[in-house]
């Protein structure tokens, strides 16, 4: 019982491991203005107001060095239905996808933590 549960906690230890290691294995890159421009535009156009759109921290992120394997990411901030800005968070644009994810609030969006890490 004692072997198998070091086995069991040297897995978890193991999965652990690379876990992270797959977050960091994500290069950061200085983002294509032509890029750049397509990734707000998919974002804002998922926001209630497009026009409030407001981008900071915006770079690539990518397992190489090809700008096909690049994700935009970044913060966006936009108006909320009572006409006010509502807070930046963070969103994830994927090329190869032609999609955008945002996070809402306080909920992580899956998309973003593994296209721009947690």
């Amino acid at each position: 019982m004692g072997r198998l549960i070091a086995t069991f906690g040297a897995a978890i230890c193991c999965c652990i491991s690379l876990s992270a290691a797959g977050d960091q294995s994500r290069g950061i890159y200085k983002a294509p203005p032509n890029l750049v421009k397509k990734a707000q535009h998919s974002v804002a156009a998922k926001m209630r107001d497009p026009s409030s759109a407001q981008f900071r921290n915006v770079m690539a992120k990518g397992i190489s060095s090809d700008p096909k394997k690049w994700s935009i990411c970044g913060e966006v901030n936009g108006k909320n239905g009572f006409g006010g800005y509502a807070g930046f968070t963070r969103f994830a644009y994927d090329e190869s996808l032609n999609d955008s994810w945002i996070e809402a609030g306080d909920a992580p969006d899956p998309m973003v933590r593994t296209l721009c890490g947690n």
